[in-house]
Order: C-alpha cells, then structure tokens, then sequence
C-alpha cells in the first residue's frame, strides 16, 4: 500500500521548479493530479448523521428542560408570594383578630391555587408574639397516555413570626 502522506523531494521539484510553492499547495497539486483526492472523503457522510444525532439529542434535552422549568418554575414564585402575604400579615397582626388573619391568607392560598387544605395554616400567639406557618408540597408530573407520572414532590414551609405592636 502506498503511503499518501508522503511526498519525496523529486515530486516536489517537478511540480514546482522555478517558483516558490507552499507545501500544502503541492499536496493538493500532487494529489489532485494522482487521482487520489477527487473522491469526498469517505468519514463526512458518518459525520453528518452524528451531528444530525447529536442535534436531535440536544434539542429533545433542551424541549425538556424548558418544559420542566414551565412547571417548576411557578412553585418557587408561589411560595415566595405567600410568604411575603404571611410576613405582612404578621406586621398587621396587632390590629386583627385570628379569625380575619385566617380569613386573608386563605383566600390568598385559594386564590393562589395552592394544594392545601385549610386546616393546615396555623396562626399561634402567645401574649404579644405571633406565629404563622404553613406546610404544603408541590407534585411534578408528567401526563402520559391518560395517566399523571409523579417525577418529584417539593416540600414548601412558608412560616412567619414577630411581635405584634
């Protein structure tokens, strides 16, 4: 088998006596006219349907991604929206009674469409101190087929105390 990579000095020569050429240029000239490089090289047809792979790959993690942070995303902003509610609500705990705190932050947790049972806040004071808490949990899933595939639960526990003036 004859080695393509080298080129003696006499091809050199003949292909370019009297001026100066650059040596990649004579391999092109030398394998040009040998016939050897007139055919594609035969590895780019298996490297482009490994970049057409890779592109399907990457696109279907990426379709995934954003689908999940679609999900997931309105969880995180969620809680810290009705944690805010429950630190204002502490700062107004001194003007209302139990029964309107509770009735404010539910119809907060309604509105918000959060998972929770209303029995689950719980507003505690004792003398000036007030505490406010909530603990909830957020499923990911995914719907496939006609059923809901439970990928993750994120556990939320909002809570809130501080003095009441």
């Amino acid at each position: 088998m004859r080695n393509l990579f080298h080129i003696g000095p006499s091809k050199i020569r003949a292909l370019a006596p009297s001026r100066q050429v650059s040596g990649a240029a004579v391999c092109h000239q030398v394998y040009c006219k040998e016939g050897i490089a007139s055919t594609p090289n035969p590895g780019s047809y298996g490297q482009r349907g490994i970049s057409k792979l890779t592109l399907i790959v990457f696109s279907a993690l990426l379709g995934a991604l954003l689908y999940s942070s679609a999900q997931i995303l309105p969880f995180f902003y969620y809680f810290a929206e009705f944690q805010h509610h429950l630190e204002e609500a502490v700062k107004v705990a001194g003007e209302k009674n139990d029964l309107e705190l509770r009735r404010q932050l539910l119809y907060q947790i309604h509105w918000m469409k959060l998972p929770v049972d209303d029995s689950a806040l719980i507003i505690q004071r004792e003398g000036d101190y007030i505490r406010i808490s909530l603990k909830y949990e957020e499923v990911f899933y995914v719907p496939w087929r006609g059923k809901d595939y439970d990928i993750y639960i994120f556990p939320f526990h909002a809570k809130a105390e501080g003095r009441t003036h």
